[in-house]
């Protein structure tokens, strides 16, 4: 049995890298189970003993859900190519967390939730990683080691292996990892977390449309500071340009004006002048994150063609006109795999009284 690398840095980083270098995922488990542990340590949900950083199973499962979750419910990104399957942990999500919950708290996460995390952690990821890169032991509740081997061929190997030891996956209460790892991870953090984030990004990339997914990453682990809405004084200009008059209704807005993303900001995930809108309270409470019929974007394209809107908002390129085209053509594609995006993976239509039907996105 070979023994994790702690003699130097150098051995350590090269440890990391192997998570790196094994090719494509299959499945984004192995990366948010390597943020889930970078995350405990970061927050100090660790308990050191004989020079061992402990981190607990329940711990890492809560950060994994928690995670999941906010990329399943608030951005819907796709974890497999097939319409009809999903992954595991969104199984558990579907079945224990009430749709109409849209951020989960620690106090909302049940010891039955975090039993079925473990589960699916015990069987599709906890030694797979630790098999890539070998930086943290098995420990029992009473923080004695359980000795495995690095190299653990699948589930019924990892189960033989625990049984030879008279033990049960239930019994593995915390992973192990040294100091000088914890150390380690400390002083290199920003790069660990850019490269396990690009990694993710990657590979969700290949089957999700949705823009930012970087972004989008980073919102989910609470590490971005989401800069939703326009300034102040652009949107005085906006609405002053719209004559006061609501973009859907037509009504005036009078003080009720406010600021809307055209295609939904929970979808971009941006906040550019092209496609906001100044819309009444009521219109952008109706709307809220729904995709409009397509005549508005129609309508949205024109207006930011229109001479006068781009002098007041493109007035610093000289290249205002074919800015405003380009600009055009990514909101029509953001605008065609928001509702594609909206109909593999919701497939269910809510009508709006909007003088229009308006399809439900999340």
């Amino acid at each position: 049995m070979s023994s994790i690398p702690t003699d130097s840095f150098e051995d350590i980083s090269t440890e990391f890298s192997h998570y790196f270098q094994v090719g494509s995922l299959t499945s984004s488990y192995k990366p948010v189970l390597l943020k889930s542990i970078l995350f405990c340590i970061k927050r100090g949900k660790t308990q050191r003993m004989r020079d061992i950083h402990f981190i607990s199973m329940d711990n890492i499962a809560i950060y994994f859900l928690k995670f999941y979750f906010s990329l399943y419910r608030r951005f819907n990104i796709k974890q497999l190519t097939s319409k009809n399957n999903k992954i595991t942990i969104y199984r558990i999500i579907d079945r224990y967390i009430d749709e109409e919950t849209t951020k989960l708290y620690d106090r909302d996460i049940s010891d039955e939730i975090v039993d079925k995390i473990k589960k699916a952690l015990y069987r599709n990821v906890i030694y797979l990683l630790r098999q890539d890169s070998y930086f943290y032991e098995f420990y029992d509740s009473h923080h004695d080691v359980i000795a495995l081997p690095r190299e653990i061929k699948d589930e019924q190997d990892f189960n033989h292996l625990l049984k030879k030891l008279d033990v049960h996956r239930r019994e593995i209460a915390f992973i192990g990892i040294p100091d000088k790892i914890v150390l380690f991870i400390e002083m290199n953090r920003p790069i660990l977390d850019a490269a396990i984030n690009a990694n993710l990004a990657l590979f969700l990339e290949k089957i999700n449309t949705v823009p930012n997914l970087n972004i989008k990453i980073l919102a989910a682990d609470g590490s971005f500071d989401e800069i939703r809405n326009i300034s102040p004084l652009l949107k005085e200009k906006l609405c002053a340009y719209q004559n006061d008059c609501c973009f859907y209704c037509g009504k005036n807005m009078s003080d009720t004006a406010e600021a809307d993303h055209f295609v939904p900001y929970n979808y971009l995930f941006d906040s550019q002048i092209w496609n906001i809108v100044g819309a009444c309270e009521k219109c952008n409470g109706k709307k809220s994150n729904h995709v409009v019929q397509e005549e508005y974007l129609r309508k949205i394209q024109e207006r930011n063609l229109e001479e006068e809107f781009r002098h007041v908002f493109f007035q610093d390129r000289l290249d205002s006109l074919e800015f405003a085209q380009n600009m055009n053509k990514i909101l029509e594609q953001h605008y065609r795999n928001c509702l594609l995006n909206f109909k593999l993976l919701k497939k269910r239509n809510l009508s709006v009284d909007f003088g229009k039907e308006i399809s439900h996105m999340y």
